[in-house]
């Protein structure tokens, strides 16, 4: 038998063990939210259809993403990409070609999607020859770089380096319409250089990795003329003349030549 002391002792323990129990509460699970995707995408559009086999992305530190643009209607995507600036370009397939005008810069937000159309240009299949005089010296090179459409003549080409590694190239730049072009490019004419920063040339001298920059662009004086005499984009052939003084912009090897004078050039060339 329980003495009363043990009795009222029990009774008490089991007071505080039910009060313990009615005071804790089940709490409810509940699932954490999912972190906000701080990522953007990127889609755009080939054209031509079927004009590369790849599209290329860049990140800054190089990191870079490569994707095949659907045959059927060229689209393209890059998804999960964090916010900022990318580089976007691509593998052209035979026949088409990838210049500076096509790479492009590109900013990726947050929950966003940019969107891009990339246009693939025939590629210029140059060939011909450009020569000009220079301090006495006549020079005959084959045509090595075009970009050449309806808005847009550019030409260059350049000697192979001699026994002491040195080598010259001249480029001629018609562009197209813009605040800093005086004269965009609209097929046979002449253009002036040196009023504006385009149309411009320029003549490189070149010892081993040095080279002496001379150009038009920032004269803002006549200071010679680039004729195209024939154009025909239909038969992908030009052919004209040109002549011009140019100030030096870049010392690479040292030299006091301020200014160097080009006279009698020619260019003909299939593109």
């Amino acid at each position: 038998m329980f003495s009363l002391n043990a009795l009222r002792a029990a009774v008490a323990a089991a007071g505080l063990v039910a009060l313990s129990l009615t005071g804790c509460q089940e709490k409810e699970l509940v699932a954490p939210r999912p972190l906000r995707a701080n990522t953007g995408t990127l889609e755009g559009r080939l054209q031509p259809l079927g004009t590369a086999d790849s599209i290329l992305l860049y990140a800054s530190g190089g990191r870079h993403w490569s994707v095949a643009p659907d045959e059927r209607t060229g689209l393209f995507r890059f998804s999960q990409l964090l916010p900022g600036e990318y580089t976007l370009s691509a593998i052209a397939r035979a026949d088409y070609e990838v210049t500076s005008a096509q790479v492009q810069t590109l900013r990726v937000k947050i929950d966003d999607t940019t969107r891009t159309t990339l246009t693939l240009p025939l590629a210029v299949r140059i060939r011909g020859t450009i020569s000009w005089d220079l301090n006495g010296v006549s020079y005959s090179v084959p045509a090595t770089y075009a970009e050449i459409t309806p808005d847009k003549f550019i030409l260059e080409g350049h000697t192979l380096p001699n026994a002491n590694h040195e080598s010259h190239s001249v480029a001629l730049v018609i562009s197209e319409g813009g605040p800093a072009n005086a004269q965009p490019f609209t097929g046979a004419g002449t253009y002036g250089l040196g009023q504006s920063v385009y149309p411009y040339a320029r003549y490189n001298f070149t010892r081993g990795v040095a080279f002496d920059e001379y150009t038009t662009m920032y004269t803002f004086q006549p200071v010679g003329t680039i004729t195209v005499s024939q154009f025909d984009m239909a038969a992908r052939t030009a052919a004209g003349r040109f002549e011009f003084v140019a100030a030096r912009s870049l010392n690479g090897t040292g030299t006091t030549v301020m200014s160097q004078t080009i006279t009698n050039g020619r260019f003909d060339i299939t593109f």
